[in-house]
């Protein structure tokens, strides 16, 4: 068997910041304005004749153990092995990564491809995602028919919580709803649930995109520095 799971990364147009614990609740009413784009990240998981191996394409490095929990953190590849390891993958697989996003961008790549990693490593490991909306994590739609689905109740916050341990700071989860809905949202961040409006119909996002013109500078920046 072999699983792969793609996930958009994003632009963000206004609000951000304001995703980060516990600053959205000091604002009331705080949201993020952001829009999922077509440079987007890949995880593949697949049969391995030895342990756990873990290869980033894009990168050109790897790592490879007996057991997932006996993958090494740190590196470039941190938050790649700390999600193999929390997920137990067993013995004769390997996870092959890969991103369209120059590292340090600013396009919320690391989070897409955790996402996507995430969703990879649920499926192979014989649970698959409910893709049912949950209390904590509401779609919405104003006029507008929205197909938009959760992969898991709790996605968004374990994967915050992998991301902040990787990167020692604290995380915004914008980018985790991006990856997860696409298109062009408004996240409100509230107290007791986070709910996801689109803004615009799949329809009318061709049309957005001819009015777009997204360039890199070449200068990396640390996000999580603001």
């Amino acid at each position: 068997m072999i699983v792969e799971a793609t996930a958009p990364t994003r632009i963000d147009l206004a609000g951000g910041t304001l995703d980060i614990y516990p600053i959205y609740l000091l604002e009331d009413g705080a949201l993020t304005i952001n829009l999922a784009i077509t440079i987007g990240t890949r995880a593949r998981l697949e049969p391995y004749a030895g342990g756990v191996a873990v290869y980033a394409r894009d990168l050109r490095i790897g790592v490879e153990a007996p057991t997932a929990a006996a993958l090494p953190v740190g590196g470039p590849l941190d938050l790649v092995l700390r999600t193999a390891r929390y997920c137990g993958l067993p013995a004769r697989t390997r996870v092959v990564t890969a991103s369209q996003a120059p590292q340090g961008s600013g396009l919320g790549a690391s989070s897409s491809l955790l996402v996507a990693l995430l969703a990879a490593c649920t499926r192979w490991r014989g649970r698959p995602p409910g893709f049912l909306p949950s209390r904590g994590h509401r779609p919405v739609s104003r006029g507008i028919v929205s197909s938009v689905r959760s992969l898991r109740p709790d996605l968004v916050d374990l994967a915050s919580r992998l991301e902040a341990q990787s990167i020692n700071a604290p995380t915004g989860k914008q980018d985790y709803y991006a990856a997860l809905h696409g298109g062009l949202n408004a996240i409100w961040f509230g107290l007791d649930e986070t709910v996801v409006e689109p803004l615009l119909p799949p329809r009318r996002l061709a049309g957005l995109a001819e009015h777009l013109v997204l360039t890199f500078t070449g200068a990396p920046h640390a996000s999580g520095l603001t």
